[in-house]
């Protein structure tokens, strides 16, 4: 699908209206869901156990 072409023109825009501030604030736009905590029993061979595992320095 073919992307919008954006137009400017020169000059002027116009008329500009400055309009309150209508959104809450982010703390009260997003829902907090509870955490849940999760144990988990992997394999040797899985990769997120090599991915988690310290590199030596």
């Amino acid at each position: 699908m073919k992307q919008p072409t954006v137009k400017f023109s020169k000059g002027a825009v116009g008329r500009v209206r400055i309009v309150e501030d209508f959104l809450p604030s982010p703390d009260r736009l997003v829902l907090r869901e509870d955490n849940v905590k999760v144990t988990l029993s992997m394999s040797q061979r899985s990769f997120f156990k090599r991915a988690a595992r310290p590199t030596s320095a």
